[in-house]
This record gives structure tokens, C-alpha cells and sequence, in this order.
């Protein structure tokens, strides 16, 4: 039997490219988090009784989040650093962009593969924490966008442990 393949009309080193100009930056949004977490032996202890306070110091970025992306990327900077690190790139319905944010970066679901326990040890590590977006158009072409910023083999993702 042979399957017959379907070409793509899509010039793929180039919307990779694209993405990936757009989505990897080298002063990304710093998301806050109390000082009491910071370098903190009890950050993951305490970190349920941050969540409220790392919400309302977040609250512009959350707000401004729902139906406006679907692409991100997750940085890290160390204290001693002023270079932000590119961690983990992902992509959500643009609806459910807020709700998959929060779930890396402030509380998640135990049924998500989020990024909280990667987030929390390098808050406790006194490291500050980046996010970028880009929105993909049409929506569905974001999953093709996370794949191909994936298989980029010069970036080394250190949280995308799907890959």
C-alpha cells in the first residue's frame, strides 16, 4: 500500500524564524513574586500563601493576556546574571492563555505537566522569572510554531522535557 503525502505550502525555515524573532526576546516581561520567596529554603513551603499576592502583583500581564496570545516561552535570570535564560517554550488556545500562565507560574492543576516545580525552585534560588508572547495566526498553526522552535536544535530548553 502506499500513502501518498501531502506537501505543505508553508516555507517552514521562515515561519519558524519568524516565531521565533517574535517569541524569543532578550528583555522579556519579569513576572514578581514577594520577597519573602526569594532565595527562600521555605519557598515551596510557603508558596500556597504567596498565591494571592503573586496574582495582584502580576495582575496587568494576567489581565492583559486572555484572547491576545498563544505562544510563550518561560525565562530565568540568575541574581548574579543580567542575561535572561530561555527555559521552556509552549503554546495554549488563545481563550485558555491566562489559565495556562497561571498554571506555570502561580498554582497548577496535579493533572497539568505545568512548570510550577521548575518556577518555585528557581524563585528559591533567588532567580527572576521571564515570560514572552506572540500570538499565531491562523490559531491552529501554533502547535506547528511550538514544533519547530523545538526541534531548533541551538536552543537548549531546559524545562521542555517533551521534546
Amino acid at each position: 500500500m502506499v500513502i501518498p503525502s501531502i506537501p505543505t505550502f508553508l516555507d517552514t525555515q521562515a515561519f519558524s524564524s519568524s516565531c521565533e524573532a517574535i517569541l524569543i526576546v532578550n528583555k522579556p516581561i519579569e513576572f514578581k513574586y514577594p520577597k519573602k520567596l526569594h532565595g527562600s529554603a521555605d519557598c515551596q513551603r510557603n508558596w500556597a500563601s504567596c498565591e494571592d499576592e503573586i496574582k495582584k502583583e502580576n495582575n496587568e500581564v494576567l489581565k492583559s493576556l486572555r484572547n491576545s496570545a498563544n505562544l510563550y516561552s518561560l525565562y530565568s535570570q540568575e541574581k548574579s546574571s543580567n542575561e535572561w535564560l530561555l527555559q521552556y517554550v509552549g503554546h495554549s488556545k488563545k481563550k485558555d492563555m491566562r489559565q495556562r500562565i497561571t498554571a506555570h507560574l502561580i498554582k497548577k492543576n496535579k493533572n497539568t505537566g505545568a512548570q510550577l516545580e521548575q518556577i518555585q525552585k528557581a524563585v528559591a534560588k533567588g532567580c527572576k522569572i521571564g515570560v514572552s508572547f506572540a500570538l499565531v495566526v491562523p490559531e491552529s498553526m501554533r502547535l506547528v510554531a511550538e514544533e519547530l522552535i523545538l526541534n531548533n536544535k541551538n536552543l537548549q530548553l531546559a524545562w521542555n522535557t517533551h521534546r
